[in-house]
Parts: C-alpha cells; sequence; structure tokens
C-alpha cells in the first residue's frame, strides 16, 4: 500500500506517521463494524466529484465504501467523540475548508478549540475534502505547523 499523497510530500521534510482505517486507501476492509471513536457527515451533502481527477475519485470512492461499513448507510456520527478529545495530549492541527459544504469554518474552529494545544487553518478554495481539493495549500499549512508548533516543541 502506498502512503497518502500528503504523508508522502510532507515526509520529505519531517517524520510522517499516517495511519489509516482498515478499507481505507486500498487496505482490507471488513464486512461491519461499530462506529467506536470514528465521526462522519451525512452522505446526502458529498461533495460533487465530478472535479476530481480520476485517481482522485477513485480514492475517494474507495474511502466512501469503507466509511459505509464503520457507519452505515446513513453516516451517523459519534456524539461523544467531542467529550474524548480534552485527552488528546500532543499539538493538534485541524485544516478545514473554507467552502465546506457539510461543516462550516465556524464548526472547523470550534472543533480545533475542543484540543487543549488544538490549532486552526482554513484552506482557501477547499469544501469537506481539503487534502485532496486543494492538496498544496493543505500540506502548506501542515508545514507551518510543523515548523511553529511541533518543531519548537521537540527542542524543549
Amino acid at each position: 500500500m502506498r502512503a497518502p499523497l500528503s504523508a508522502t510530500a510532507l515526509s520529505e521534510h519531517v517524520y510522517v506517521f499516517a495511519p489509516v482505517h482498515p478499507g481505507f486507501d486500498g487496505t482490507p476492509r471488513p464486512e461491519s463494524t461499530e462506529i467506536g471513536k470514528l465521526s462522519f457527515a451525512d452522505a446526502a451533502f458529498r461533495p460533487d466529484f465530478a472535479s476530481f481527477t480520476a485517481e482522485q475519485r477513485a480514492a475517494a470512492g474507495a474511502n466512501q465504501k469503507a466509511l459505509a461499513t464503520y457507519a452505515g448507510q446513513a453516516f451517523t456520527h459519534d456524539p461523544k467523540l467531542r467529550g474524548r478529545l480534552h485527552r488528546v495530549t500532543v499539538p493538534v492541527l485541524v485544516a478545514w475548508g473554507e467552502q465546506d459544504g457539510i461543516a462550516g469554518v465556524k464548526y472547523g474552529e470550534a472543533y480545533a478549540n475542543s484540543f487543549p494545544d488544538g490549532h486552526f487553518a482554513a484552506i482557501p478554495e477547499a469544501g469537506h475534502f481539503p487534502q485532496i481539493e486543494q492538496t498544496g495549500r493543505t500540506l502548506g499549512a501542515i508545514g507551518d505547523f510543523v515548523d511553529t508548533v511541533v518543531k519548537p516543541s521537540i527542542a524543549d
């Protein structure tokens, strides 16, 4: 299995650990599972994939099939997730598409603020999948986060 594009690009500059849920990015998909600690958006608000390249559409389609395994056809969410985020002990970057039609920027900012050391980056000209729609800008935001937040923390 190859690493996601963003993890591959970032690995040129820093050590990257990119976990993947079973069934995503070409990994074997279980027949069923409980939603557990995962959180998902309503399938009725999926973006228009017509603007994606063939490779992006194939990857997104495979990921959506895996997502259906975890969330069911209703793509429900885990209402307990936000209450667990205070347990995260490392700096977190929430990169959010400025044109996200599923969950707006204010939701993304609130999500970032749910982490003890949460940081927010709005990604221009991106919707719900900024890592696909604006890969370069998303990588730039991650790089800035690493340079200004993560690397200074490592030196401490």
